[in-house]
């Protein structure tokens, strides 16, 4: 990853970060929300991706934020949508075959639809993550107070919740009234995937849910969560992306439940993908318990399966418990990577599971994974036979109370 300001087109130079080594299927440009910078932890949740999803990037600082040398009356709609395409067109020269997308926060979210609507591009993604939609009603009401007047240098003083102080003329506010992404949209414009929180109180999701009606974009709501974190974090909004980006790309895609007459063939195939993808980050004994485990619980009739099919192979399952309230197994062979395919997975199980909650416990190295997924850990590592575990769950329904993880301790796995 490299640091690079690039000429902009308004005067200034963009600070940018750029992780990209030329041979990228996709390139996701960041933009970051108001009061941010391109030093964002999006931006590394990225780069942590595995190689075959074949992804760069490139994040940049608007005017007035991070690194910029552009002051606050350079902060103007017109000078951020500019210099997103100033972004666009070095990223398109560096990898030409690439296909753009972006992934863009609150603000940057914002910016990214007002550009997007100016400058059509048929068939382009867009993941717009807590979305200003509305941003002249959001920046009035949550961050200017009340009868705030401009300074001695024409400038007013902004109070932005977490981030800080953040300077801006009086005319960027006045201009924000002409870019109604609402009015601006037109159908074909792009195609759009949204996550936000129902209880974000800096971007209602009343807008998310009207924004969404009105595009056709696919809304992910995560209850109880506000405009700054939830469940999962960024991982869990950059795999929902890298599953959106990716999500037409895989022709003839089959998810469905297993029936009991295929599972010992399935069982054996997903062995053979734990041994791919898993086996070389366990120890032995790892390997050997999970598989005890598998046996046994499959011997007493005690498992469900849920599996991906390509053309009529499996490539991918998820294996429960009969009741399909706690997850031993889930992933897909290499080749399937970044598709979203464990999301489908998963949707697929939540759909059939009438459990409040789907617990595991996982091995150390496939926590993350779970969290991307929504899953959330409790707080320590549980001893099994002398493995450490990362006692996890997904809650479905919230009852009155958050129930702990359960005791169970089943191993899970996820890749």
């Amino acid at each position: 990853m490299i640091r690079k300001a690039i000429k902009g087109k308004k005067g200034y130079e963009i600070p940018c970060q750029i992780n990209i080594g030329g041979d990228e299927k996709r390139v996701v440009l960041i933009c970051h929300g108001f009061g941010g910078s391109k030093d964002l932890r999006a931006a590394a949740a990225f780069s942590r991706l595995p190689a075959e999803y074949g992804i760069g990037t490139v994040c940049f600082d608007f005017p007035a934020h991070g690194e910029s040398p552009a002051d606050a009356r350079k902060l103007r709609v017109e000078n951020c949508v500019s210099d997103l395409e100033t972004v666009e067109e070095y990223a398109r020269a560096l990898v030409p075959e690439a296909e753009i997308v972006y992934f863009a926060t609150s603000f940057g979210a914002y910016i990214t639809l007002v550009y997007l609507t100016a400058n059509v591009k048929m068939g382009c993604r867009a993941f717009l993550r807590s979305a200003a939609l509305n941003m002249p009603e959001v920046l009035k009401r949550n961050f200017m107070p009340e009868g705030a007047r401009p300074d001695r240098d024409g400038l007013i003083e902004l109070s932005v919740p977490v981030i800080g102080t953040v300077k801006v003329t009086p005319e960027f506010v006045g201009e924000l009234e002409k870019y109604d992404v609402f009015k601006l949209w037109r159908p074909g414009t792009a195609s759009l995937a949204m996550i936000h929180g129902s209880a974000d109180d800096v971007c209602d999701i009343s807008s998310a849910r009207r924004f969404a009606e009105l595009t056709g974009a696919s809304l992910i709501e995560i209850e109880g969560a506000g405009h700054f974190g939830y469940p999962g974090g960024i991982e869990r909004a950059v795999m929902e992306a890298v599953a959106f980006f990716q999500s037409d790309t895989l022709e003839d895609l089959t998810i469905r439940k297993i029936d009991e007459s295929e599972a010992g063939e399935a069982l054996r195939v997903v062995w053979e993908i734990f041994m791919e993808r898993l086996a070389p980050k366990c120890s032995i004994d790892t390997a050997i318990c999970l598989r005890r485990l598998l046996e046994e619980e499959a011997s007493s009739d005690n498992i469900a399966l849920y599996g991906a099919f390509h053309e009529g192979r499996l490539f991918g399952a998820a294996v429960m418990k009969k009741d399909l309230s706690h997850m031993y197994l889930l992933l897909v062979r290499r080749k399937y990577v970044g598709y979203g395919v464990t999301r489908m997975l998963l949707d697929a199980v939540l759909k059939d599971s009438s459990a409040d909650r789907i617990t595991l416990n996982a091995v150390p190295f496939s926590a993350d994974m779970y969290r991307s997924l929504g899953f959330v850990s409790a707080a320590h590592t549980a001893p099994c036979g002398g493995l450490k575990l990362v006692p996890m769950q997904y809650i479905i329904r919230r009852e009155s109370g958050l129930a702990t993880a359960g005791n169970n301790m089943n191993l899970s796995f996820c890749s």
